[in-house]
């Protein structure tokens, strides 16, 4: 199987995190369970961020007729 360089550099950037995270903390989790939890993280962030763009693009249309 072979990594294209997208999946190449976001994982050195999920291990990055996980390091700082740990240098910064202290803290002992292990690099897959923070790299899960941080994808989890990372999920709900965009799914909010989907939710209020298009909140925001439904009441465009009520915003210009004003």
């Amino acid at each position: 199987m072979q990594l294209d360089a997208h999946n190449c550099w976001a994982n050195l950037t999920a291990i990055n995190a996980w390091i700082l995270h740990k240098e910064c903390t202290g803290s002992k989790i292990c690099r897959k369970k923070f790299i899960f939890c941080l994808a989890e993280e990372l999920d709900g962030k965009y799914k909010e961020d989907i939710c209020q763009k298009s909140d925001a693009l439904f009441l465009l249309p009520l915003m210009l007729e004003v």
